[in-house]
């Protein structure tokens, strides 16, 4: 094997190792490439997108206050109480929740209507919570960037593109 390979292997090796920290969320240890500024980045960057994809912000303050005042108080109990938390209404009758890295919530108006209470409410947005507390965007960004690795060294092993 030439030395090119053993320092990429070696490289792919020191990169799996180095990015494995523990997940506060859930008390294991995974692979995460990207920074909490980064993550908060990438929420930040797609955040205009999202808004322009699902019709925008739904237009009631009075709404927009309510599912503040209850996602704060959820994420005040969560593994990352101090991230600044955004909750989103978006105006679209698509049932619909989910979350972007940083600390971006997202609840269509559609699943608002079908909540019968604010329990249920609170459970979907509890579940997205835990979604940037157990950083699952980061996860899958550093399993996509190891297979491209992955792949580019298989490539250098075998000679040929695989």
């Amino acid at each position: 094997m030439s030395l090119n390979k053993l320092v990429y292997i070696s490289f792919f090796l020191f990169v799996l190792n180095s990015g494995c920290v523990q997940n506060s969320a859930t008390g294991t240890r995974q692979l995460v490439l990207l920074d909490t500024q980064q993550e908060e980045d990438l929420g930040a960057r797609e955040h205009p997108k999202v808004l322009k994809t699902f019709g925008g912000v739904y237009n009631s303050s009075e709404l927009k206050e309510y599912v503040n005042e209850l996602g704060n108080r959820l994420a005040s109990v969560s593994e990352k109480p101090d991230l600044k938390w955004k909750f989103t209404v978006l105006d679209t009758p698509v049932v619909n929740a989910f979350a972007l890295p940083g600390g971006y919530i997202y609840i269509s108006r559609g699943l608002l209507a079908l909540a019968n209470d604010e329990a249920e409410l609170a459970s979907v947005i509890g579940h997205e919570i835990a979604h940037v507390t157990a950083r699952h965007t980061a996860q899958r960004h550093a399993k996509e960037t190891l297979s491209q690795v992955g792949v580019s060294i298989l490539d250098l092993i075998v000679g040929q593109p695989i």
